[in-house]
């Protein structure tokens, strides 16, 4: 898209992956840009209708980071990159200051003990345990809109309706992203 030729970094997709890989380049100095497939203000994803429960290999975040490696080596029965499980174990943590330091609420949630028997840090306000559409103002969605409204402060953008369709590669880097866009490849 000729708007991202200057972009300094394109994240694919307004979940929490792509619009926190966005607000932390945008914190970084980067000029950031999420492309979003759904073109409303309240795409419907994971990220937004999630119960919001922080845990990683189902073990609370907040346990060291030996234990967290321990977790996710048992998961993945040794499968995982050493080099990534310790990245995620040793910033897991830093993970949850850095998203409070956003004005995302997370709090010990009793009823979110369904995940290793325990209590979990879970976004706020929650979402009832339950099936259902009630996610509207709850956790998820919460969390995604403060996400996204700090990432615009910093300059940022979310391109709705555009939707991803091909990476360029180049040495094993990606270099490019081709999207469509009003029916248009670009």
């Amino acid at each position: 898209l000729p708007i991202c030729q200057d972009a300094d970094i394109v994240c694919i997709g307004a979940g929490f992956a792509g619009l926190t890989a966005a607000l932390r380049a945008s914190e970084l100095g980067l000029k950031a840009i999420v492309l979003e497939r759904e073109a409303g203000p309240k795409q419907y994803n994971n990220s937004r209708i999630a119960t919001g429960v922080f845990h990683v290999a189902s073990q609370d975040v907040r346990l060291s980071p030996e234990k967290l490696i321990e977790a996710i080596d048992a998961e993945t029965q040794n499968y995982a990159k050493p080099e990534l499980v310790r990245a995620i174990a040793e910033t897991a943590l830093r993970t949850v200051d850095w998203l409070r330091g956003h004005d995302v609420r997370l709090e010990e949630e009793k009823r979110m003990s369904y995940v290793a028997g325990r209590v979990q840090l879970a976004l706020m306000p929650a979402r009832a345990l339950r099936a259902g559409l009630d996610w509207p103002g709850k956790g998820g969605d919460r969390t995604l809109d403060v996400l996204e409204q700090r990432l615009v402060d910093l300059g940022g953008r979310v391109l709705r309706g555009v939707e991803a369709t091909r990476l360029e590669m180049a040495a094993g880097a990606c270099i490019g992203v081709e999207a469509r866009h009003a029916g248009q490849v670009q």
